[in-house]
């Protein structure tokens, strides 16, 4: 799957924890990033408010890089629910995943 906002990232794996709430968004993404090989680049869509205040930094903390975040357009769905924004997050996997 191609970035959509970057065409020259190829993404090759994603997590959606957007129905998720915290810790467990955490553990999820912890191992889904175990799984995944080093430098690969994956997605993991969250949602606004702790996932996405706590879950990028403790990513970058266990040595993934951050390579963009970006508010997802809502759709007309979610339009008339207040606080549902949600959010793409692309990492690059750290070279021990594990840490």
């Amino acid at each position: 799957m191609l970035d959509e906002q970057d065409n020259s990232i190829e993404v090759s794996d994603c997590l959606d924890i957007t129905h998720d709430l915290c810790p467990m968004t955490f553990v999820k993404a912890r191992l889904f990033l175990e799984k995944c090989q080093p430098s690969q680049i994956v997605e993991i869509l969250l949602s606004e408010g702790e996932p996405l205040e706590n879950l990028p930094e403790a990513l970058t903390l266990d040595g993934h890089a951050l390579l963009s975040l970006d508010e997802l357009p809502k759709s007309s769905e979610e339009e008339t629910i207040p606080d549902s924004r949600q959010y793409r997050l692309i990492l690059q996997v750290g070279d021990d995943s594990a840490a």
